[in-house]
């Protein structure tokens, strides 16, 4: 079976990176840095599957986030097709809060950091996890999300905003 790796890993590896390196000098050390940890992902994820069609229920034409399953499959479908807006029409305001940060650090946009952080992997090797077990209470929801890299379920938490769930990375609470 060939190595898969779930969006926690992916996000969390890059993202760390970036924000790290926001926070620290700027400089050749970071641009290293930067170019080893996006080289070391894309060997990591060169041997995922052939076949990397989205199945039917991520084919979310009305960017449905009516339910964390669904913002789930929105966010999967927005990485491999590289629209930076519908991702962070999936991703919680304290994820964007973050985010906005660490890039005006690095005086760039959000936007740019985004797709600098998400562009260290090829659209093609965003295969969507399979998910089970939603559980809504209120305005937080949990999905387990199999992590390919572990070969184990994982729980990733989801928000309920104004216009819908959102997916909660690198937040507080």
């Amino acid at each position: 079976m060939k190595n898969q790796f779930s969006l926690k890993f992916i996000i969390t590896i890059a993202l760390t990176v970036f924000i790290a390196a926001s926070c620290g000098s700027h400089g050749k050390d970071e641009s290293q840095a930067i170019n080893t940890v996006n080289g070391q992902l894309k060997a990591l994820t060169a041997n995922q599957s052939e076949n990397n069609s989205p199945p039917a229920s991520v084919n979310n034409a009305d960017n449905d986030l009516s339910t964390p399953t669904k913002s789930h499959d929105l966010m999967w479908q927005a990485m491999r097709s590289g629209d930076i807006a519908l991702y962070k029409k999936t991703m919680a305001q304290c994820y964007l809060d973050h985010i906005a940060g660490s890039a005006k650090r690095q005086n760039i946009t959000a936007d740019e950091f985004i797709k600098k952080s998400l562009g260290s992997i090829s659209a093609a090797d965003y295969k969507t996890p399979p998910i089970r077990n939603e559980k809504i209470s209120g305005d937080k929801a949990t999905l387990e999300e199999m992590d390919f890299f572990t070969n184990q379920w994982s729980v990733s938490e989801y928000t309920k905003e104004a216009d819908g769930w959102k997916y909660k990375l690198l937040c507080e609470n």
